[in-house]
């Protein structure tokens, strides 16, 4: 079943090469391919227990919401401090992909970790094209952001970090396209991905911070009040 699901992972990295290519230059698309061959590598051969915080406390986490359908309390465990969302969606994800006989069952809960960082990749791909960019910056860039062994880590790790820059990808995404178009559409989207960055962790604060401050500024360069401004940022 590992393997099984590893490929369908490689398949659907190639998938979005061949997707990123018809979009843009197949340079800037190489990278994705390259991060899909490497993350399911480095996930094959990292085990749950390899280069994790405190990763018993993040196991009792996802197994308590398994176990009882309740979030636990601030003081249950090591790790139950951290907002629920990745944990909910790890339990979900845990529940529904099944692991060979005799395997770790957090080894899908990594396959989670692998799954976002693709799709880290692949967003943020998409995100350097609309912002611009092409060719050989935008591969290079690229090529940092997916195979930067700090970031090539996310592709096996069980803990909220991973759930992080997906999100904020698209919150970059968002914010920049309000900044340039003003479109409303735009706050929609930052009004659903900037509670659930939040609901992931509360270092997230910053990048909250950040999109409000390019919102506001949005909109008093185009010359609304600030009264405006104070109700459409609420």
């Amino acid at each position: 079943m590992f393997k099984s699901v590893m490929l369908c992972i490689v398949l659907l990295g190639d998938g979005a090469f061949g997707l990123a290519a018809r979009i843009m230059s197949s340079w800037a698309a190489w990278p994705v391919a390259i991060a899909a061959l490497v993350a399911v590598q480095y996930l094959e051969v990292t085990p749950p227990s390899l280069r994790q915080h405190d990763v018993d406390g993040h196991r009792e986490y996802v197994n308590h919401i398994l176990n009882t359908g309740t979030i636990p309390g601030l003081l249950h465990g090591w790790e139950t401090w951290h907002p629920p969302l990745y944990y909910l969606l790890a339990a979900g994800w845990k529940g529904l992909v099944p692991v060979s006989a005799g395997d770790d069952p957090f080894r899908s809960v990594q396959m989670l970790g692998c799954a976002l960082y693709l799709a880290t990749v692949f967003s943020a791909l998409l995100v350097g094209r609309r912002l611009g960019l092409g060719g050989i910056a935008l591969m290079a860039g690229m090529a940092l952001l997916a195979l930067m062994p700090g970031h090539l880590f996310y592709a096996a790790r069980i803990n909220s970090d991973v759930l992080l820059p997906v999100l904020g990808v698209g919150i970059t995404a968002a914010t920049c396209a309000y900044a340039t178009s003003g479109d409303s559409r735009s706050l929609w989207a930052l009004a659903l991905l900037l509670p659930a960055a939040l609901a992931t962790k509360m270092s997230s604060l910053a990048i909250f911070g950040g999109a409000m401050v390019v919102v506001v500024g949005s909109d008093i360069r185009r010359g609304q009040t600030w009264g405006a401004v104070a109700r459409r940022t609420y």
